[in-house]
């Protein structure tokens, strides 16, 4: 709903700047397919504010809790969650979901069965539910960053998103997440079945996932601007 002026402001700019600096390689492409020459583009990904989301350790046994923190809607993929839990069809596996519902919630009526709505709630809120899980996954369909990836790994929460958010730069594949492509619906289906199915494992990609993150404070990516702009 942007102004004619305000779209034609956006879209002539990056034409305009001596550079242009992309969150995320995702973003890159999406400058050069704009006509970008990609010898102008950097790429810095965000920071997060870590100290909002304390690393938590995690000893659960029971049923794999997969959490989904965003608008709940096919812009995050979340038609392939579903289809990847349905797939597995498993009561050792529940699936979370927090955030905004869309106005219409009628598509999602034929998958209430395999989900659990949280509702929305603040950030302390959604640091506890991070906490309390056991992997977070986003399989973004368009994701400029993601910084909810960042958010959960503060916590030690592994995370499964997709290459088209700030996943590859992220992530450490097979390390401390796992990177999909976001329709790879049979890929999410094994890893999930991956994650159920090798605990201990996962709760040490946690860990790496909290170390991962501290790459990623404000302080990091201030550091990391200074670098790029002298």
């Amino acid at each position: 709903h942007f102004p004619d002026w305000y779209r034609e402001r956006l879209q002539q700019e990056p034409f305009e700047a001596d550079f242009c600096v992309a969150a995320s390689s995702f973003s890159q492409q999406s400058l050069i397919e704009a006509g970008i020459d990609s010898a102008r583009i950097r790429i810095l990904p965000l920071g997060a504010d870590l100290s909002q989301f304390p690393f938590a350790a995690r000893e659960r046994k029971g049923p794999l809790k997969v959490l989904f923190v965003g608008g709940i809607g096919q812009r995050k993929g979340i038609k392939y969650l579903l289809e990847a839990i349905k797939n597995l069809n498993s009561t050792q596996i529940q699936l979370q979901l927090l955030g905004p519902l869309p106005a219409d919630t009628s598509p999602l009526e034929e998958w209430s069965p395999w989900f659990d709505y949280l509702g929305r709630t603040n950030q302390t809120g959604v640091a506890k539910h991070m906490q309390e899980a056991d992997v977070l996954v986003l399989p973004s369909v368009f994701e400029g960053f993601g910084l909810v990836i960042l958010e959960a790994m503060a916590t030690g929460l592994p995370v499964i998103a997709s290459t088209h958010s700030c996943a590859p730069e992220v992530i450490r594949d097979g390390c401390d997440g796992f990177v999909l492509e976001p329709d790879d619906v049979n890929g999410l289906t094994e890893t999930l079945e991956w994650c159920a199915s090798h605990r201990p494992e996962l709760q040490e990609m946690g860990k790496m996932a909290f170390e991962r993150a501290q790459e990623f404070a404000w302080s990091k990516h201030r550091d990391r601007l200074h670098e790029l702009l002298v």
